[in-house]
């Protein structure tokens, strides 16, 4: 089982696409990786309280009528919190959630289509460029594996690529629930991709397009579907005072729109695998007796 691994990528594409007015050298600073480490205990502390029941497991059933508008085929997606992204020192920490019904589907389901790599390049084209599973290791009654992920976003003319490696931890968390944390354990950017002296810069050196992510994606089965829910976080370098006024909608449309994307995407892939294992049965036939 796989985690969706487009859904690392969001935060990255928000400032990729800022690519042509932020393309400045940046190093990761010390006390920029604090503050991020401190948020990511608190993500995780409200995770814990989901899992063991002392808040609702979907952040879908933290309002009324959420639950209701995905099963009408709405996607929805938020910000995480009043202050997105929080200023941190020298950086900043991009936090979003976002949810889809999947009707018809079980958890299984959906558990397939993310075990798929290899039709990756197919579900969440052009931007993800390849994945590879770099191994797994089971241990009672949770998964933890490792894989990584190359992606690539062209704005202008410039070409900048990111090449990744992740650790993944899958948790039952009853009969139908699954939740998966995820997070970087190696961000590079590559210099000059697909051209003559392409290199693969030091961690934590480059642009600061992204400097950390963090994902956690929830399933839940239930009402005739199933509930999937992304939270992804991501560290990336501020925004310059000079550009901020420009950047700041980018801010705030861009991760939306590619968590929007990525939610159907998965959703349509789901459904086309339902629909195929249904043909499948009708076409075999009735199953003789005796």
């Amino acid at each position: 089982m796989r985690v969706l691994h487009s859904s690392v990528s969001v935060i990255a594409l928000l400032f990729l696409a800022m690519l042509p007015v932020t393309a400045t050298a940046e190093t990761l600073q010390r006390e920029t990786v604090k503050a991020w480490e401190a948020y990511i205990r608190h993500v995780d502390a409200n995770m814990h309280a989901r899992a063991v029941g002392g808040a609702p497991f979907l952040w879908v059933d933290e309002a009324a009528d959420r639950a209701e508008r995905l099963r009408k085929g709405e996607i929805l997606v938020s910000a995480a919190g009043d202050n997105c992204p929080e200023k941190v020192a020298h950086g900043l920490i991009h936090h979003w959630v976002g949810a889809a019904f999947i009707a018809g589907a079980g958890v299984n389901d959906v558990l397939a289509v993310v075990q798929d790599y290899d039709r990756y390049k197919d579900y969440y084209a052009p931007n993800v460029i390849n994945t590879k599973r770099l191994g797994r290791a089971p241990v009672p009654e949770k998964l933890e594996q490792k894989f990584s992920l190359l992606w690539v976003r062209k704005i202008l003319f410039v070409t900048a690529a990111i090449d990744t490696d992740y650790e993944s931890r899958y948790v039952q968390a009853g009969a139908k629930r699954w939740y998966v944390v995820t997070q970087s354990t190696r961000v590079q950017q590559i210099d000059k991709y697909g051209q003559p002296g392409q290199r693969a810069l030091p961690p934590d050196e480059g642009s600061g397009y992204i400097w950390r992510i963090y994902t956690i994606a929830r399933f839940e089965q239930r009402d005739g579907g199933v509930y999937a829910e992304l939270e992804v976080l991501g560290l990336t370098r501020d925004i310059p005072p000079s550009v901020e006024w420009l950047l700041h909608p980018l801010v705030q449309r861009l991760p939306r729109d590619a968590m929007t994307a990525i939610l159907q995407k998965t959703k349509n892939a789901v459904q086309s695998l339902v629909e195929a294992r249904k043909e499948l049965r009708e076409s075999a036939g009735p199953v003789p007796i005796g």
